[in-house]
C-alpha cells in the first residue's frame, strides 16, 4: 500500500463522544449559529467544545456547519440524541472507512467489535499504531495512540456517549472491556443506512449481489450476522415498505433497489418510523 497522509488521530482532543455536549451543537447549528458564535457562547472548555463540534460532523449530522438531511430529521425527532435509532446511525458515519479516510476508528470497528470477547486498551493501541504504519508509515506518539484509543473506548462503553447500543461494556478498574451483542438495529435505521452506503457504493447500479449486502462492510460495520441481514431485507421487500426487491430464485441472488430507497428522503420517511 502506498502510504497516504497521516491517520487522524487527534481531532476528539482524546474525549469520547458527549451525546449532550454534541446536542448542543447541533440544537445551534440547526438556529443559524455559526461554528464561531456557538463557541463563544459554549460553557465548554476549548478542547471539548472542538471535540464536541467534530463529532457532530464524523457523526454525520452536519457538514461545514449546515445540517444534513440525517441532521435534520435528529434535530426534529430526537434533539436529545437518546433514541438508538439515532445513536446506531451515528455510528455507522463513525465507522464507515469511505468515510474520512484514513479512518482509524472504521478499522477499530471492523477488526474488533464483530468478535465477541475481550478488548483491552493495549489492543486498541497497538491496532491504532500498526494502522497508521501501515497507511502512513507514520509512527504517531504514545499520548497520541492513547488519545485515540481513549476516545473510542469512551464512546462504546459510556452511557453518556453511545453505551446504551450495548457494544462495549467495561470491566472496572482493568482497562479491559467485553464486546457485547448488541442492541438491535430498527428496520428503519436499516433502510435508511442501506440507502446511504448504497449510494456512496454504488450510486449508478440498481441492484448487486446479495451478499454484497448480508456478508459485506456494512453488515460488518453494524455488527449484524448474516441472518440478521437477511431478515431485516425481508422487512424492506415487505409490501408495506418496498424498498427492495430479492432475486433469489436463481443464482447469483441479488437484491434490487426500489425508487424509494432513496437517500434524499428515507431519512424522513423512515428514520423513526
Amino acid at each position: 500500500m502506498e502510504p497516504i497522509e497521516n491517520v487522524a488521530l487527534s481531532y476528539h482532543r482524546g474525549f469520547g463522544l458527549v451525546r449532550t455536549a454534541v446536542a448542543s451543537v447541533l440544537r445551534s447549528y440547526s438556529e443559524g449559529y455559526t461554528r464561531a458564535q456557538i463557541e463563544a457562547e459554549s460553557k465548554l472548555g476549548p478542547d471539548q467544545f472542538t471535540a464536541a463540534a467534530i463529532y457532530c460532523e464524523r457523526s454525520g449530522l452536519t457538514i461545514q456547519g449546515k445540517l444534513t438531511d440525517f441532521g435534520l430529521t435528529v434535530a426534529e425527532n430526537d434533539a436529545t440524541l437518546s433514541e438508538s435509532t439515532t445513536q446506531w446511525a451515528m455510528h455507522y458515519f463513525l465507522s464507515n472507512p469511505a468515510l474520512n479516510s484514513p479512518n482509524y476508528w472504521a478499522m477499530l470497528t471492523l477488526n474488533g467489535l464483530p468478535l465477541l470477547g475481550q478488548l483491552s486498551q493495549a489492543r486498541i493501541s497497538e491496532d491504532i499504531v500498526n494502522y497508521a504504519q501501515e497507511v502512513s508509515g507514520w509512527q504517531p506518539s504514545d499520548r497520541t495512540v492513547k488519545s485515540g484509543a481513549t476516545a473510542y473506548l469512551a464512546t462504546y462503553a459510556k452511557e453518556e456517549g453511545l453505551g446504551s447500543l450495548g457494544i462495549l461494556e467495561e470491566a472496572e478498574g482493568r482497562s479491559q472491556y467485553t464486546v457485547r451483542q448488541p442492541r438491535a438495529l430498527s428496520v428503519g435505521s436499516f433502510a435508511c443506512l442501506l440507502a446511504d452506503y448504497w449510494q456512496r457504493h454504488w450510486p449508478d447500479r440498481a441492484d448487486v449481489l446479495l451478499e454484497q449486502v448480508t456478508q459485506g462492510e456494512l453488515a460488518r460495520v453494524l455488527l449484524l450476522s448474516e441472518n440478521k441481514v437477511n431478515d431485516l431485507l425481508g422487512s424492506l421487500a415487505a409490501p408495506d415498505m418496498a424498498l427492495v426487491k430479492r432475486q433469489r430464485k436463481h443464482l447469483p441472488y441479488q437484491i434490487i433497489r426500489q425508487p424509494s430507497l432513496d437517500v434524499t428522503t428515507i431519512w424522513q420517511t423512515h428514520l423513526y418510523r
